[in-house]
């Protein structure tokens, strides 16, 4: 049975098998309220492909092997002319390439001759470069008389229905802010020079960054958001996502885009590690999703460390195709083919997984498959300063040990609490701000900081002052081990470093004031400030 198990509240994820073409299924055409996001299986390659609400669509990359015409389970080219034939209003508009190498661009040459493009579209990549390169030179060839533009950090792809395709990196530039320096990358380095987007619309975000190597990705950290999907850069490889920019976006979703005959131990399994290690902003950790199998026999990768695998059927003609899709605003679905399957025939998988991510443990962890009829027993064994609360999912109960059947794949989270209020400290209180109060709000602030060893949530806290001014922390704000946050007076805004209140006026007085910090889940302690 295929292990996509999750149910995670902010956007709908349906994975596509069976290879059926889009006109067959029903689960991947367009609507009016969703944008919708594929990612195309290429094998050891990228293509991804968004159709917001709207209908217009761009093609992000579409690629395959180191030559870049190696066969691949899904044929992008047929795949967007199914979409055109089960869906009128889908309307391909955009072709983006984030950069050169063959296993981004060596299927694009074939959408664009195939006239998939529309009349009025427009191509963006990083630039006319000089190259022999034969895939570089059949996409150029293939470019014809489509307009060509390109990409600049703040370039803004307007996909209509309120999605937009932001470029926030592209040839080792980054940050559409005036003065931002260049990072400094060999004009040969073509993974460095990768273009990186944000895909917003409503509440939703996806992070796409081509190959992006580390340097430029803790370069452009600072300036991206939290982001619901993140395609895992370079597809796996050492050379990528860096714990700064994991941090920044904090991901419920990591999809990793790799083939499994590849040579390159993609995906790595320290990679792989460290994305897992990075809580998402509900305080989980990100669900990790495998285009296709690892390589059996190389030790660089492994297959347990995914929440799924997408490939039905390893090395043969089905595709693992994944699709997000989302309205911006509401709940998630998870939807999941039953024919062919990804657990070996007359088996069940079982995913049972610890929430919050450092509350405590499972036994079993991650996914593992189970005989149809089999009684599995599972424990939950909680970590210091937390207690084991009760089941979710497809268990019940308040007892730490119980016991499943296996007559349907399965997912099950251990609840735990805290046993007691996690204790922080106050690191800084600037109540004085520089100049006229008023007019510098954002320097009358303070720091708290979590020096235990576990992450809190703080949604349940606030923070007041003497004469009941109340600041409220965000619902789902978590503040992790060893990390600081500091509340601002002013407007601006919120990240994992920096909160703002919102307020037109200064809050703490100059002379003397109290804050009154109170949780009303009790989560955690602080003292009162007095000064």
């Amino acid at each position: 049975m295929r292990r996509f198990l999750f149910s995670v509240p902010s956007i709908w994820l349906i994975v596509v098998l069976c290879g059926m073409s889009p006109a067959a299924s029903g689960a991947v055409q367009t609507s009016s309220s969703s944008l919708t996001v594929y990612f195309l299986d290429v094998e050891q390659g990228n293509c991804i492909l968004v159709v917001s609400p709207s209908g217009t669509a761009a093609l992000i990359d579409a690629g395959t092997g180191i030559h870049g015409d190696d066969p691949s389970d899904d044929d992008p080219a047929a795949f967007i002319q199914g979409l055109m034939r089960a869906d009128l209003t889908f309307n391909l508009q955009y072709v983006v390439a984030t950069h050169y190498d063959a296993d981004h661009i060596g299927k694009l040459d074939e959408v664009l001759r195939a006239g998939l493009l529309g009349p009025n579209g427009t191509i963006f990549d990083r630039g006319d470069i000089e190259s022999t390169d034969d895939a570089y030179l059949e996409y150029e060839r293939s470019i014809g008389g489509h307009r060509r533009l390109a990409l600049q950090p703040g370039t803004r792809i307007d996909l209509g229905g309120g999605a937009v395709l932001s470029c926030v990196a592209v040839n080792g530039a980054y940050a559409a802010v005036a003065g931002t320096p260049r990072v400094s990358i060999s004009e040969s380095d073509e993974n460095a020079r990768s273009a990186a987007f944000i895909l917003s619309y409503g509440s939703a975000a996806f992070w796409f960054g081509g190959d992006l190597t580390s340097d430029v990705e803790s370069a452009v950290a600072p300036y991206v958001r939290d982001v619901d999907v993140y395609a895992v850069d370079h597809h796996g490889s050492t050379t990528s996502s860096c714990v700064e920019l994991l941090r920044a976006l904090r991901p419920e979703y990591a999809v990793v885009q790799s083939g499994q005959e590849n040579t390159y131990g993609h995906p790595n399994k320290a990679v792989i590690g460290a994305i897992l290690d990075v809580a998402d902003s509900l305080g989980s950790a990100p669900r990790v999703i495998y285009q296709n199998y690892a390589r059996a026999d190389d030790p660089r990768s492994d297959d347990a460390l995914a929440s799924g695998i997408a490939d039905p059927d390893g090395a043969g003609p089905l595709p693992g195709t994944i699709v997000f899709r989302t309205d911006g605003a509401s709940g998630v679905v998870l939807t999941t083919p039953t024919s062919p399957t990804g657990s070996p025939p007359g088996e069940y998988a079982l995913a049972v997984s610890a929430s919050p991510v450092g509350g405590g443990t499972t036994t079993p962890a991650a996914v593992r498959d189970y005989p149809a009829g089999s009684a599995v027993a599972i424990t939950a064994t909680p970590t210091s300063g937390y207690q084991f609360d009760h089941w979710e999912g497809d268990a019940s109960g308040t007892a730490p040990t119980t016991q499943v059947v296996m007559n349907a794949d399965k997912t099950i989270a251990a609840v735990f609490t805290p046993a007691v209020g996690i204790q922080l400290e106050w690191l800084a209180f600037h109540y004085d701000a520089e100049g006229d109060d008023r007019a510098n709000l954002n320097d009358e602030y303070f720091t708290i900081r979590n020096p235990s060893t576990l992450p809190v949530g703080l949604g349940c806290c606030s923070v007041a002052d003497a004469v009941g001014h109340t600041y409220e922390f965000p619902s789902s704000f978590v503040l992790q081990p060893g990390s600081s946050v500091t509340v601002h007076t002013g407007s601006g805004a919120n990240s994992i470093s920096d909160l703002y209140w919102g307020s037109r006026a200064a809050i703490w007085n100059n002379d003397h004031d109290t804050a009154l910090f109170v949780c009303s889940c009790e989560s955690a302690r602080l003292a009162n400030y007095t000064y």
